[in-house]
């Protein structure tokens, strides 16, 4: 039990504790244990204290409640007979806890604002580096929209550029074919003034021959060489060309299969007869001369593919319903299965102007065309 003397008691400081304390002391008879001393002390198990002017008297345990929620200038400090250590030291304890806990709160407190501050400077710094960032993209951005307006400029520059060329190389191409056709013409007519001239070679020989064998010359034959050679030159027919149409027909007198016969009349500077118009048709039939059974070759076949009838000069293949084939022709014959590649040459009639299908290296007739020089 702690004891403290009345003597020691009183040398303490009441600022110290409390503004005002009355103590009741209660004398302790002697122990009858010898080794008790008989020096007076003081039993304080009640106190009755005085704060700002109100007396009250609390138990003990109330008085001990009260100190630990009441808010005052001063704490009071209760002894305790009972007690085996200070309640002064134990309430001091209690007091140090709580400042110790208020002051770990406030540090709490101010690590969690300090934390807050850390991360709004941190958000405050992020958000910086992305606006410098997204500042730069958007510069780069510009950058790189103003090089793909200055390359899509300069792309379409270059596309008007290969319009131009385009356009030009098509007029180009265009002179170039128009030119090829106007050579190709030319050519032809060449090769035709030349057969003309061979041919009036050919009868100026001929009258001179006939000359010389009778030993008279006459005005009739000079006038009709005279005439054949004017017409020759009129038209720009060869002689034995019939000119009609502003084209050269030549109506042979030899007979020979179709693939010689388109060798002759390409000779000629011609081709085997294309009469792939109903006034063609017209003119041929009027004008082939000799026997009306005879036939004559044309410039149709079907020698690329079974079915398919072509003119020699293009690829077009001709409607069989509108064009001028016999009855039940071509019909391919094969002559009892003598003949297993059939036929696929094209004959006209001479006296109705009708077509038929025949082999083709039975020999007949021809027609040459040619487009006339003049």
């Amino acid at each position: 039990m702690y004891r403290l003397t009345e003597n020691q008691y009183q040398k303490m400081s009441t600022n110290d504790v409390y503004s005002k304390v009355n103590l009741k002391a209660k004398k302790k008879t002697n122990s009858a244990s010898a080794g008790d001393d008989d020096s007076d002390y003081i039993d304080y198990s009640l106190i009755d204290f005085t704060t700002s002017g109100n007396n009250r008297r609390r138990s003990k345990g109330a008085a001990q409640n009260s100190e630990l929620s009441t808010q005052s200038a001063h704490t009071p400090v209760v002894f305790t007979a009972q007690s085996d250590f200070p309640v002064a030291t134990a309430m001091t304890h209690v007091r140090d806890i709580k400042q110790s806990a208020k002051f770990l709160l406030c540090l709490n407190l101010l690590f969690v604002i300090l934390a807050v501050i850390l991360g709004i400077l941190c958000i405050r710094s992020e958000l910086q580096k992305a606006i410098a960032n997204n500042q730069k993209l958007s510069n780069d951005k510009q950058i790189k929209d103003n090089e793909l307006r200055k390359k899509q400029a300069e792309l379409r520059q270059k596309d008007t550029r290969i319009g131009q060329l385009n356009q030009d190389n098509t007029r180009v191409r265009q002179e170039l074919v128009d030119t090829k056709k106007s050579l190709d013409e030319q050519k032809q007519k060449n090769v035709l003034f030349s057969h003309i001239k061979k041919s009036i070679e050919v009868e100026l020989k001929k009258y001179r021959n006939t000359r010389v064998k009778t030993g008279t010359e006459t005005k009739d034959q000079e006038k009709i060489l005279l005439d054949s050679v004017l017409q020759a030159l009129q038209t720009g027919c060869a002689f034995s060309w019939k000119y009609a149409s502003g084209k050269c027909f030549l109506f042979s007198s030899e007979k020979s299969t179709w693939n010689q016969s388109r060798d002759t009349c390409q000779a000629e500077g011609g081709h085997l007869a294309i009469v792939d118009t109903d006034d063609k048709w017209n003119l041929l039939k009027r004008n082939i001369p000799g026997d009306k059974t005879a036939f004559y070759w044309i410039g149709l076949t079907d020698l690329e593919q079974e079915g398919q009838w072509r003119w020699v000069n293009n690829d077009t293949a001709i409607d069989r319903l509108s064009s001028h084939w016999f009855k039940s022709e071509p019909d391919n014959w094969t002559k009892n299965s003598t003949r297993p590649e059939g036929e696929d040459c094209a004959k006209m009639n001479a006296g109705e102007g009708l077509w038929m299908d025949g082999f083709c290296d039975e020999q007949f007739l021809y027609i040459c065309e040619t487009t006339a020089a003049v």
